[in-house]
This record gives structure tokens, C-alpha cells and sequence, in this order.
């Protein structure tokens, strides 16, 4: 009570304060507005014994605010004052008007009890962000499906969890947002980023060499991917540009004008460009119409190259007579396996009973021709199991072939040179 008392006395010596000087101050408007705010500049305390009222303060010493421990509403400096204090408790709560200290006491305590609980769950929140973004670019790095967070890795998580930690550990885990929508929207968020990162660095660097190709997906549309190098701490950075859909034609024009789009949205020119890398297409290395020959017009002074795994490509398909023909009999001799499926599985069950290192050839296509010195590795560790079958489905041809020395060293030969290509 005694505390109490000197605050009320306190306050009212204030107010008194306050009256005094803005009746003492002369008749000016000047004089008025300079006392008034003086007035209003002075900053009220909070004092312990404001809880029997209800309010408790927000603990910032340079702001002093009282907050109502009921309602949790935060009122101005101005209303630190008892009278206003209890106005406010019996205007708002008059059912807790009668109510003594320890009661709002322990309302106090509550109100703290619940920010500690909404602090952690916006740093579980915080974490379920993180998890989302961490997820969505394993989906990107395994190149998978995006529904296959919210199908598989989604409910995976949530039986393991559940089964090791319990149902406290899995109120945590679902809150992961996992959707197919999310999961896009994190890897576009993620893609921006890492472009944003790669044009930085390229408007510092200024010079930088490019590589170009074109090519068909799987669903028949023309894809123009970009590849970058510039030097950076005197080392040779590469790194993946972009990737754009051109939609209908793929001539050298429509190339020159998907790649010189890319530069004007991202700030870039052909002036910085010091050297060009394209495969030997006539859209890309034409004399006149190509892609290389608009880009010389830009800057005569870009060095363009051809890129020497298409020049290998061409090569390997050129290896002479010899080695032509004992390519296209293996290729024979594999495609009468692999385009039989009893066949494939004698030949498995044969290899089994071999105690073989490999069970099964590799099928040869002129569009992976990269995997070319697989196929011929196979045939040439699978050579004794290759020449029982034969003998046994009386396949005299292929048979001959792979008991003739002199065939199997060319075999051999072709191989180690498609190896070293590779």
C-alpha cells in the first residue's frame, strides 16, 4: 500500500507538473506548442505495483509501454498512470476487476509461457522451410519426379519417425511442406538463385567463352542449352548458362535470337564474348546463315571453335573399312540376344552357370554412340559365353567370328580406341 501510494503521489506531482508549466507559460502560441511538447516528450515509468491493475510493461527502457496481461493489448506511454490503468481493466474486464496481484500474476506468467511456445514453433517452422528446400533439390539432383516428395518421401519419413520417435517426433515432421506445386516452386526458387549467382559473377569477370548445342528430347521438342567459361581466381570456371525451347524451326536465326534474348534480359553483350563453341551443324557453323556467322557479324573478334567430342563422333564413325565391319557384326551379334527375349534369359542362365562377372549385353544405338566402347567391352568379356551359345543354337556365322584370332584382336583394338574417346 505504502508503494502504491508514493506512485499515486508521484504520478499526481507529475500532472501537477505538467498544469504548472502550461499555465505559467505566457500567452504566445510559440510559448504553447513548446510546453505542450515538452509535455508530451516526458516518458513515464512502469512500476511493479501496476500488476494489481492488471498491465505489466514490454521491457524496452528506451519506449516504456504498459501491456495488459488479460487481453495482451499494448497501450501508449501516455496511460502508465493508475487512473488510466484502472479504466481500462474496468471498461474492457469488468469480471476481473476485484481480482487481486497474485491472480494477474500468474496471467503474467501465462502470457510468457505462450511466446516461449509460439518462439518455438516459428523455429520449427523455420526448420520445415529449410527441410522443404534441402528435398526439393535432392528431387532436382536425382532428376525424379516431383510428386515423388509428396507419394513417397513424404509418408516414408512420417512411418519412420513415428516407429523410432513417436508421435511428438511426427507433429514435427508433417509439418514439411511436400507438394508437387511446392516442390516446383522451391527448384524454380533455387534455379533463379544459382542464375542470379552465375550473372554476378559474369558482370565482374567481363570476358567469358561460350558453348552451344542443340538437340531433341524425348518429347520431340528442340532444346538450345548454353554452357559458360570465364576465369576466376586463375582458375577456369565452367558453368551451366541456360536452357530455352525453341518452338518451331532451328535454324541459325532463331538460335542467334534465343542466345542474344538471354543477354539483353540479363545485362550481357556480344562485345564480352571472346570465344564460341559449336558442334558442325549447318544451322550452327553455316558459312553464311549459321549461328557462328551472325555471331563474327556482332564481334568479328570471337574465336570459334568446333567442339572436339562431335569431331571424335565423326571420326569414330569413319574408322575405316575394317573396323566398320567388325563393328556392324557385333552389333548383329548383339541385337540377336538382345531383340529375343528367350534369348536373354537362356544367355542369363547360361552366364549363371558360367559363374560370369555379367549376366546380360548392352544394346548399341547410333544416338548413344558414347556408350559404344561398352558394348564392345561386354562382348569381349562375355566371348567364351557368347561362342557357347552359339554353338549351342547352332549359329555358325557368329560362331566362326569369335573363334577367329585375328577378328577378336580388331574387336579388342576398336574397343581400346573407343575407350580413350570416351
Amino acid at each position: 500500500k505504502r508503494q502504491q501510494t508514493d506512485s499515486e503521489s508521484e504520478q499526481a506531482t507529475i500532472g501537477t507538473s505538467d498544469s504548472t508549466q502550461t499555465t505559467a507559460s505566457p500567452d504566445k502560441s510559440n510559448s504553447k506548442d513548446y510546453s505542450r511538447t515538452e509535455s508530451k516528450r516526458k516518458k513515464r515509468i512502469y512500476f511493479d505495483s501496476y500488476l494489481a491493475y492488471g498491465f505489466s510493461w514490454n521491457k524496452d527502457e528506451g519506449n516504456p509501454r504498459p501491456v495488459c496481461v488479460v487481453c495482451g493489448e499494448i497501450l501508449s506511454n501516455e496511460s502508465m498512470a493508475p487512473s488510466k490503468l484502472k479504466r481500462h481493466l474496468a471498461t474492457k474486464h469488468p469480471g476481473e476487476s476485484h481480482k487481486g496481484s497474485s491472480y494477474f500474476s500468474r496471467l503474467e506468467k501465462g502470457l510468457e509461457k505462450a511466446a516461449t511456445r509460439m518462439l518455438k514453433r516459428v523455429t520449427a517452422t523455420d526448420a520445415a522451410l529449410e527441410a522443404s528446400f534441402k528435398i526439393a533439390e535432392l528431387i532436382a539432383q536425382k532428376m525424379k519426379p516431383h510428386t515423388i516428395a509428396e507419394e513417397l518421401i513424404g509418408p516414408a519419413c512420417d512411418i519412420i519417425v513415428q516407429t523410432v520417435l513417436g508421435q511428438d517426433a511426427r507433429n514435427q515432421i508433417i509439418k514439411v511442406p511436400l507438394s508437387n506445386n511446392t516442390i516446383s516452386r522451391r527448384i524454380s526458387r533455387m534455379s533463379a538463385n544459382i542464375n542470379e549467382q552465375v550473372m554476378e559473377k559474369l558482370r565482374s569477370h567481363k570476358l567469358f567463352a561460350l558453348q552451344v548445342d542443340e538437340s531433341t528430347d524425348i518429347t520431340d521438342k528442340a532444346q538450345l542449352i548454353g554452357f559458360i567459361r570465364f576465369i576466376e581466381a586463375d582458375d577456369i570456371c565452367e558453368q551451366f548458362l541456360f536452357c530455352r525451347t525453341l518452338d518451331i524451326t532451328t535454324t541459325g536465326q532463331d538460335i542467334f535470337e534465343s542466345v542474344t534474348s538471354f543477354f539483353n534480359e540479363h545485362n550481357l553483350s556480344w562485345k564480352e564474348c571472346c570465344g564460341l563453341c559449336t558442334d558442325g551443324a549447318p544451322s550452327m557453323s553455316g558459312r553464311y546463315k549459321g549461328f557462328s556467322a551472325r555471331v563474327l557479324k556482332e564481334n568479328p573478334s570471337i574465336i570459334t571453335t568446333h567442339c572436339f567430342l562431335h569431331r571424335e563422333a565423326l571420326v569414330a564413325k569413319t574408322c575405316g573399312e575394317e573396323l566398320t565391319t567388325v563393328l556392324n557384326q557385333t552389333v548383329k551379334m548383339v541385337n540377336y540376344i538382345k531383340s529375343r527375349p528367350l534369348k536373354c534369359r537362356v544367355f542369363e542362365k547360361l552366364c549363371l552357370e558360367m559363374g560370369s562377372a555379367y549376366t546380360s549385353l548392352l544394346l548399341h544405338t547410333d544416338v548413344r554412340w558414347l556408350s559404344r566402347g561398352r558394348v564392345l567391352n561386354r562382348v569381349l568379356q562375355l566371348k567364351e559365353e557368347l561362342a557357347a551359345l552359339f554353338k549351342a543354337e547352332k549359329q555358325e556365322t557368329f560362331l566362326e567370328l569369335l573363334l577367329n584370332d585375328s577378328w577378336c584382336l580388331k574387336l579388342s583394338y576398336l574397343a581400346d580406341v573407343c575407350n580413350k574417346l570416351n
